[in-house]
């Protein structure tokens, strides 16, 4: 019996595609959607807790926080030295998320010579303007960095291989970038938001002329802060009067321009405080003339991207014992933060001043009959009041926005149908508050 043998001479032939993603966006179709997916982010930065919620407003003068738990934003607002390293999420992700998207634009700015122009899908004026789109994206970025972390890591090429490694440059360099990507963008990007057929949610040259101001005021700072009054400041190693007045002038200089060009491009003061905030007047159904430049989150991409803007939940207090439930309209209470008292002495005159009336809500009514008893603290001191609604529908909680005397409480309650609860701002405590921003004023009790 005989036995054969043969061999395979086929070899298995390795092919590199590590540079897939770079040839995808030469072209004309990639390019877009590069820059898209940069503009993407924005989303986490201004509809979620990790961004314009932990990172900028709390711990700030206007609001107070009531989160007794230990988590990464009670920390922030704390100004704890623990919260701003790794082991906080939200610092940490601003940081890296930055940087991803620094790459993808420096190829975008980069490489826009060599994006194949032959086809219908992108002319060369489209091309520019992305690129522009582009440079105000990464100056963006930047502004958010040095604002931030001060001193950063300045990149400006597309890097093809991950690195391990990185230098901390002077913050003063990441200013040069933003300024000069600022600069490029004012010129290459469409001139503003209203131009005919333009997508809603793009940078334009006015959204660029807005942040290069902004840059300008804090580089203006940066150089005011004398070592005497500031001996703790590190940028107090800039210190250069001259410079500082320099940028001012610049800061001044490049807002009037905006506020100039911007009538021209049909950008206005919306005709009350209120329409400023009413989606039936958002883009791209409605027409907001004071927006600059729009963090999109409409459906259609919540479908694609997942999720909704959830910053509106922070400041919702515990309204469901009185209402009975809670629900969709009112929003999930987190209770996390209330306004300060620095904050509602703002409103003084309520009569002529609509910022009040048109922010926050005033009135929750109940989706079922209940009862009870709570205890108020009126003119210091600590009062029983029953409360009780008897139908879906009543009246259950009541925010008047400053401090009413016992006999005020009282007359309301007396000329009313059932005893709904009166929480003034003495008697704000967290989660126990019911009150939170809200985009259409409620109306008085009856």
């Amino acid at each position: 019996m005989a036995v054969t043998t043969t061999s395979c001479q086929d070899k298995l032939e390795e092919e590199n595609h590590s540079n897939l993603v770079q040839d995808f966006m030469r072209t004309p179709r990639g390019y877009g959607m590069a820059l898209n997916s940069v503009y993407a982010y924005m989303r986490s930065w201004y509809g979620s807790e990790e961004g314009y919620h932990a990172m900028t407003n709390v711990g700030t003068d206007e609001y107070k926080s009531n989160i007794a738990s230990d988590n990464r934003t009670s920390a922030i607002s704390r100004y704890d030295p623990q919260a701003f390293n790794t082991a906080n999420e939200y610092p940490t992700r601003l940081w890296t998320q930055a940087y991803a998207n620094f790459n993808t634009l420096n190829f975008l700015i980069e490489f826009a010579d060599e994006v194949d122009l032959t086809t219908h899908y992108l002319t060369p004026e489209k091309r520019d303007q992305y690129l522009g789109e582009a440079k105000f994206l990464r100056a963006y970025y930047y502004f958010q960095l040095v604002q931030h972390f001060g001193d950063v890591t300045v990149t400006t090429s597309f890097n093809t291989v991950p690195s391990t490694s990185a230098e901390r440059h002077d913050m003063l360099l990441a200013y040069e970038v933003i300024f000069e990507d600022l600069k490029d963008a004012i010129e290459l990007c469409l001139p503003g938001p209203y131009v005919s057929g333009f997508e809603s949610g793009r940078a334009t040259a006015l959204t660029a002329r807005h942040v290069l101001a902004q840059a300008y005021l804090t580089y203006a700072w940066v150089h005011d802060k004398d070592a005497t009054n500031y001996p703790n400041n590190p940028h107090t190693k800039y210190y250069n009067p001259s410079v500082a007045q320099e940028y001012y002038k610049k800061a001044y200089d490049m807002a009037v321009e905006l506020i100039e060009e911007a009538r021209g491009q049909g950008v206005d003061l919306m005709p009350t405080y209120a329409s400023v905030f009413d989606e039936a007047n958002d883009a791209p159904s409605g027409r907001n003339t004071e927006e600059l430049f729009v963090a999109r989150w409409d459906y259609d991409m919540d479908m694609v991207y997942g999720g909704q803007s959830t910053i509106n939940h922070y400041y919702v207090g515990g309204y469901d014992t009185y209402v009975g439930e809670r629900t969709v309209e009112y929003g999930r209470l987190y209770g996390w933060n209330n306004p300060n008292p620095y904050t509602y002495d703002a409103f003084t005159l309520r009569d002529v001043d609509t910022r009040y009336n048109s922010t926050f809500q005033k009135v929750w009514y109940s989706t079922r009959a209940s009862n009870g008893e709570i205890v108020l603290t009126v003119d210091g001191q600590d009062v029983t009041f029953a409360w009780n609604t008897t139908a879906p529908g009543d009246t259950a909680l009541y925010c008047p926005g400053y401090n009413m005397s016992l006999e005020e409480i009282n007359e309301l309650h007396n000329r009313s149908k059932n005893k709904f609860v009166i929480w003034t701002p003495e008697m704000y405590n967290g989660r126990g508050l019911p009150s939170y921003h809200d985009e259409v004023p409620g109306p008085y009790p009856q």
